[in-house]
């Protein structure tokens, strides 16, 4: 669906970019910015429901998703943009990084980067059992308290006696 539109779908975010419509805040923390993205998936979510794709497609695996979701896809391609430029800023202002003298400023190495990334420790995933310390603040990254929603797994429950 991208890649068939991908220059009608430059254009439309461009455009959409440039409107500015409410800006995220810059988060001032790692849990703020974490709580911006939580914000951002929910508004993805509310806006094109993954359901209502999968709907789509099954129904009709020739059918034109671009038509049917074009619209709302440009909207949360501007939202991810701007609230990822949120965060990143958030993290150049907690990272004092005006105070960080140009010359110092460089492209890092993609080998580099790709050995950072590949650690396990370094941004670990989390499910949702242990995500929501993360997202309170608590500083148990693997806590498992709180409310957990149940695993659907598309089957209609059992009675129980």
């Amino acid at each position: 669906m991208l890649r068939q539109n991908a220059p009608e779908l430059l254009t439309r975010l461009q455009t959409q970019l440039n409107k500015k419509n409410g800006t995220p805040t810059i988060p001032k923390d790692g849990h703020a910015a974490a709580v911006a993205i939580v914000d951002l998936m929910r508004r993805t979510f509310t806006t094109i429901p993954p359901m209502e794709i999968v709907n789509a497609y099954a129904s009709n695996a020739d059918a034109d998703l671009w038509a049917q979701f074009g619209d709302r896809t440009i909207r949360v391609l501007a939202d991810g943009v701007q609230t990822l430029r949120a965060v990143w800023m958030g993290a150049w202002n907690a990272g004092n990084g005006k105070a960080i003298p140009a010359t110092r400023i460089k492209e890092a190495d993609p080998k580099t980067l790709i050995r950072l990334y590949m650690r396990k420790t370094w941004a670990p995933s989390k499910t949702l059992r242990t995500v929501s310390s993360v997202l309170n603040g608590r500083s148990s990254a693997h806590s498992t308290s709180g409310a957990v929603p149940r695993k659907h797994t598309g089957k209609k429950s059992k009675a129980r006696k």
